[in-house]
């Protein structure tokens, strides 16, 4: 059999990084980094500053740092903040830059602060890496990689919506503006009430609108069914659930929608590749740090 021999270059290099766990006490280093900190709070509220600006950072938002720049905290730790965190360096210049319609597919604008898309999706991120660091033998490719995806994952999903959608699915016409504004409805009411267990019919109705007609929408902006969508953030919740919480497979799967632990293990398999059991041994190792 013929190797298939790959060339990754990453645009970014993983350092360390880690989940900080409030003590209740003390207040965030007044430093000077060389690297870039990705922040995403997890719970309570991140007060820092880097150089004359305040930042308040929610629970679900996200936080850039700049290498080169005074940063510091502002206000003691309260007794609920967490968040997550990663350091990293951009690597030479941004691949495509001699082919303006190739770096327009691939480029993203990251704020330097604001709500993060899926922050459950980025916090799953997080523990990748931090996975992928605490092997016997750790890859720094994999570690770079996600750290790239973490990024990517972070930018705001409208800059670039031609690249992701409407081009790839119907060429250089873009999908009529109603028709993207209804898939985006679509797509808030399954992220808003996937746990009660919808199904497809259920999202045409909250809409009022034709089943065959949304899902056809639907499919065309996100690449996926309403069906899958469901699922996928019913799987997405339910990661979160099994790293977070000690609940049983049965309260996991109901909290997540599921009336059926059976089906919820064959949902969650069809899209893990593996059980919700496994899934919880696999991610129950954190790196955690408390001052």
């Amino acid at each position: 059999m013929d190797p298939l021999h790959l060339y990754l270059s990453p645009p970014v290099r993983a350092e360390n990084g880690g989940l900080f766990v409030s003590p209740g006490h003390g207040i965030h280093p007044d430093r000077v980094i060389s690297s870039h900190e990705l922040i995403l709070v997890k719970s309570g509220t991140l007060h820092i500053a880097e150089e004359s600006r305040v930042f308040a950072v929610a629970a679900g938002e996200i936080l850039l740092l700049w290498p080169g720049r005074r940063h510091r905290g502002v206000r003691t730790y309260l007794p609920d903040l967490s968040f997550y965190w990663v350091h990293f360096q951009l690597n030479g210049a941004a691949p495509g830059l001699d082919n303006p319609a190739q770096h327009a597919q691939t480029q993203r604008f990251l704020p330097q602060h604001s709500r993060a898309p899926r922050a459950d999706r980025l916090a799953d991120l997080f523990q990748q890496l931090f996975e992928a660091q605490e092997r016997d033998e750790p890859d720094s490719l994999i570690a770079d990689l996600i750290v790239a995806q973490m990024l990517a994952e972070s930018a705001p999903h409208g800059d670039s919506s031609h690249a992701r959608h409407g081009e790839r699915f119907s060429g250089a016409t873009s999908l009529r503006r109603n028709d993207e504004a209804l898939a985006g409805r679509a797509h808030r009411f399954v992220g808003e009430n996937f746990a009660r267990g919808l199904h497809a019919g259920d999202v045409a109705r909250a809409l009022g609108r034709n089943a065959d007609y949304i899902g056809r929408v639907y499919k065309r902006v996100y690449g996926h069914t309403l069906s899958s969508a469901i699922h996928r953030r019913q799987v997405s919740h339910a990661r979160m659930l099994l790293r977070s919480s000690y609940g049983t497979i049965e309260e996991t799967a109901l909290a997540c929608g599921f009336r059926e632990p059976r089906y919820f293990r064959e949902v969650f398999a069809e899209h893990q590749g593996m059980s919700p059991s496994a899934y919880r041994r696999l991610y129950t190792r954190w790196r955690v740090n408390s001052g």
